[in-house]
């Protein structure tokens, strides 16, 4: 029996095969060295005091449906004026209902670093991000191999 885990890894590589067969890594390449800079996720966190990286999910595979009108925008937009450091965007699809496409709707209403937020296995992933207007992504240790 596969853990919840090894199920969402084998997901994540289903997807990327399918996403680098439709636009080839060298494609995402030239679109990320073209995208715009967003607000340091270093230099937010570097700040004296408590910095909070607060976090936008819809949904997990443990609580399942975790916010019915979901609008990442609005939540982003309430967290900045709530004095957030940076939001945290979960862009997993099948496991916790994310899309990528959320990162550019925060990116384009907040003036916060954005963290992608997501099983990274491959660098065609990383590039996404930037592409997407992520300021920073969250590797996972245990999903990664040496």
């Amino acid at each position: 029996m596969m853990s919840i885990l090894e199920k969402i890894m084998e997901n994540t590589s289903l997807e990327l095969r399918q996403k680098m067969a439709a636009a080839p890594l060298s494609s995402l390449r030239r679109a990320a060295e073209k995208a715009g800079k967003r607000p340091s996720f270093f230099n937010a966190l570097s700040q004296e005091g408590t910095s909070i990286i607060a976090e936008v999910k819809k949904a997990s595979p443990s609580k399942g449906l975790i916010c019915a009108n979901f609008d990442p925008l609005r939540i982003a937009c309430e967290y900045e004026r709530g004095g957030a450091a940076a939001v945290s965007v979960l862009t997993d699809r099948a496991f916790f209902q994310g899309e990528l496409g959320y990162l550019d709707d925060i990116a384009a209403g907040v003036n916060l670093p954005l963290l992608r937020k997501d099983f990274i296995i491959h660098e065609y992933q990383v590039y996404e991000a930037k592409v997407h207007r992520a300021s920073a992504i969250l590797l996972l240790a245990v999903a990664l191999d040496k």
